[in-house]
């Protein structure tokens, strides 16, 4: 049944659903591994005010936590080393299935299909699911479904223990997530409001700017003689070079005493 559930619902063969479902238990039992080495501190502090109660220290007990240790840290080697092979290797394998799955549906489709669609971006298409789909499956699909499966285990033998402790640190879980699915509505609402606020904010700053350019653009009038469009700046300013203009001011001596009959003043020319 899970493997059907498994094959059905991530398009995956026969065999990659079987090795999917081996990630996903050994990635469960390398995350349950790791709580071992704290399990065992919790043992070893526990026995450690035994010679302050009168008791002597033992040497064999010291010998056992660390053939104890030992044994954990082999384990979870063992585990680690196990999930990696399976995830990755049959990740790769499953992959490798796929593409020459699709290469072979390729084959079969008539000439017609090729002719309609762009070849570059169907080759694009078709490489860049298969590569995303087995990134997907490495990284995170094993070992999402076994965190989640140790998480459970964890959780009841917790309960198991102590179910006062055990809910004591497990109410959060259900509180938190009713208060996601229920604020889900607020989030949206939230996030649409937010979205309008800047959009509106860019909008003033649209305005503003499309305000000063128009005050700031040149003015375009039209002449009274001609049907030709002249272009210039506001305010009107004098065509003329500052040299044409300032020109009366420098000849006004040598006009004045030419043409003029202007003669300097004797006063003027005795000083």
């Amino acid at each position: 049944m899970t493997m059907k559930y498994l094959q059905k619902k991530y398009a995956l063969s026969e065999q990659g659903a079987k090795d999917l479902f081996k990630g996903i238990i050994y990635s469960a039992l390398a995350y349950i591994s790791l709580m071992l080495p704290v399990a065992l501190l919790a043992y070893v502090l526990n026995a450690f005010p035994t010679p302050l109660q009168g008791e002597g220290a033992s040497g064999a007990n010291a010998l056992l936590y660390t053939v104890i240790g030992i044994i954990i840290l082999a384990l979870i080697f063992l585990l680690h080393y196990m999930q990696y092979t399976v995830t990755y290797l049959g990740t790769y394998q499953e992959s490798e299935r796929r593409r020459i799955t699709l290469a072979e549906k390729l084959r079969t489709l008539p000439l017609r299909f090729f002719h309609e669609r762009d070849l570059s971006d169907l080759t694009s298409t078709i490489m860049g699911d298969c590569a995303g789909s087995e990134h997907a499956f490495s990284h995170t699909g094993a070992q999402f479904w076994g965190s989640i499966l140790s998480a459970a285990i964890v959780c009841i033998a917790l309960l198991i223990y102590d179910w006062r402790m055990g809910l004591a640190l497990l109410w959060v879980a259900p509180v938190s997530f009713a208060i996601v699915l229920l604020s889900r509505r607020l989030q949206v609402k939230l996030g649409k409001i937010c979205t309008w606020r800047q959009s509106s904010l860019w909008q003033t700053a649209f305005r503003n700017v499309w305000r000063r350019c128009r005050t700031s653009r040149p003015v375009i009038r039209r002449r009274s003689t001609s049907k030709s469009w002249t272009r210039r700046s506001t305010p009107r300013r004098s065509r003329r070079s500052p040299r044409k203009r300032l020109l009366p001011v420098w000849s006004l001596p040598g006009r004045c005493s030419s043409g003029w009959g202007w003669r300097p003043s004797s006063s003027w020319a005795t000083r």
